[in-house]
C-alpha cells in the first residue's frame, strides 16, 4: 500500500510542479487563487491518498466527503439550504456504511486468524 501512496504523491507533485513551470514561464495563465474553495484541496487530496495507506480509513473517508462538499459549496454547486436538508441523510449513509465496512474487514480478519490457527 506504501506503493500506491508515493505513486499518487508522485503524480500530485508532477502535476503541480508541470503547472506551476508552465506559468512560470508564461506558456498558461494560471494561479491557484482564482479557484474557489482552492484551500480544500488540503482537506481533499491527503483524505483520499490516506484511503490506499492508512488504517484510519473511515477517518480518511469523513475528511474526504466533508472536503468535497466544502469545495462544492464554495463553487455555488451547493447551498447551505442544501446541505442542511442532506445533513441527516448522508449521516445515515455514512453510519450505513461503517457498519457494512466493520463486518466486512472483521470478517476478513476473523477468517485469516482461524486459517493461521487451523495450519498450527
Amino acid at each position: 500500500m506504501k506503493d500506491i501512496r508515493k505513486l499518487l504523491w508522485g503524480f500530485i507533485l508532477i502535476i503541480v510542479g508541470t503547472i506551476w513551470a508552465l506559468d512560470a514561464m508564461e506558456l498558461i495563465q494560471f494561479s491557484v487563487t482564482t479557484i474557489k474553495g482552492w484551500w480544500t484541496l488540503f482537506i481533499i487530496v491527503p483524505s483520499f491518498i490516506g484511503l490506499f495507506g492508512s488504517n484510519d480509513k473511515k477517518g480518511n473517508l469523513f475528511c474526504l466527503i466533508v472536503g468535497i462538499l466544502l469545495f462544492l459549496y464554495c463553487q455555488s454547486v451547493l447551498d447551505v439550504e442544501f446541505i442542511s436538508k442532506m445533513a441527516f441523510p448522508i449521516v445515515l449513509v455514512m453510519i450505513g456504511m461503517k457498519f457494512l465496512l466493520d463486518s466486512i474487514f472483521n470478517s476478513k480478519a476473523d477468517k485469516d486468524k482461524t486459517d493461521q490457527t487451523d495450519v498450527k
